[in-house]
């Protein structure tokens, strides 16, 4: 895997782990943060469009 490249072999259970953690967690904090960060000023459809980016590239990254 490309996010391990480079990771001691010892290390690469660690690297993983961090790895997936990052990319289960990410999604999570943004789809948190963005509605809160927005609030009324920002329209609904913006707030989606992020959302659906973020999903993407969550997507392409598994």
């Amino acid at each position: 895997m490309l996010a391990t490249e480079g990771v001691p072999p010892q290390r690469t259970g660690l690297a993983g782990g961090v790895l997936n953690s990052a990319m289960e967690l990410g999604p999570t904090v943004l789809s948190a943060v963005l509605p809160a960060l927005g609030g009324d000023a920002r329209p609904p459809t913006a707030t989606a469009v992020a959302l659906a980016v973020l999903g993407l590239l969550n997507h392409l990254t598994k």
